[in-house]
């Protein structure tokens, strides 16, 4: 408020049979209205293929609001429904994303009108990323490399960094020695390898799943120990000379003879 004075009414003054009243102080009144906001999704990245829940936080979500959250990679987009937990929090669940790993932008829409994004940057993205697990096969072949493996997991797409690879990592001669070979797409949820040879001696080795392009691994989220591989020693059949003594002759030089 501004600070109050005093302002003659009437004439003639004090003495005068008028008077003075205290001016009623000016005040300077805003009245704040909170619209809904949005500034964060948690996690920033879901198994692509796979259902998942995010968690968006803000404010001035209203009960009953129609929220979704909108994701998009140009022309691939998912809407996931959102529940209003609180003014400051919704919870949304998604059906599988389908066209591999990507890097998608999310837009909060409360029926059907885009709520704005307060975090201060231009847009807030979503990860889509994929995943292995496990290989059907057991995890032991010769060091000659050759051993067929089906690698399962999430999110494998054709298009994605250029492919994928199966890679091996170990030791040899104290140093860290690796072999990596092609892996075949055979689905969203496997794909196919043969180990490579390994430069080694037998010995247990990680294995591994990466991008051809961008050479990262794929993050491996299954058993303790299933993302390993034992190479073991393997031996080829030796070429010997052969001769045909005959039984009579075998016999005879071992004392006996031949019924």
């Amino acid at each position: 408020p501004s600070a109050p004075h005093w302002i003659g009414w009437g004439g003639g003054g004090e003495g005068g049979g008028g008077g003075v009243v205290p001016k009623i102080p000016a005040f300077n009144n805003r009245i704040a209205v909170t619209s809904d906001g949005w500034s964060a999704i948690n996690p920033s990245w879901v198994v692509s293929g796979e259902p998942f829940n995010l968690t968006v936080t803000g404010q001035g979500f209203a009960p009953g609001g129609g929220y979704s959250v909108l994701m998009r990679e140009g022309s691939n987009t998912l809407s996931a429904p959102c529940t209003v937990v609180s003014g400051t929090s919704l919870q949304c669940s998604g059906s599988p994303w389908i066209y591999g790993e990507s890097s998608a932008t999310v837009q909060l829409v409360n029926a059907g009108s885009e709520v704005g994004n307060t975090a201060g940057v231009p847009s807030i993205g979503l990860f889509f990323v994929a995943l292995w697990r496990t290989s059907d096969q057991a995890r032991t072949g010769p060091v000659t490399g050759g051993t067929n493996l089906t690698i399962r997991g999430s999110g494998f797409a054709e298009s994605t960094f250029g492919g994928y690879g199966c890679r091996v990592t170990g030791l040899v001669g104290g140093a860290q020695a690796v072999a990596e070979s092609a892996a075949t797409l055979t689905g969203a949820s496997s794909l196919w390898c043969l180990v490579p040879a390994w430069p080694g001696e037998e010995q247990r080795v990680r294995l591994s799943v990466f991008r051809v392009l961008a050479q990262s691994d794929i993050a491996y989220q299954g058993p303790v120990g299933g993302d390993s591989f034992d190479y073991v020693a393997s031996w080829d059949a030796v070429s010997m000379p052969y001769t045909d003594l005959g039984l009579p002759a075998v016999a005879a030089a071992a004392g006996g003879t031949v019924l």
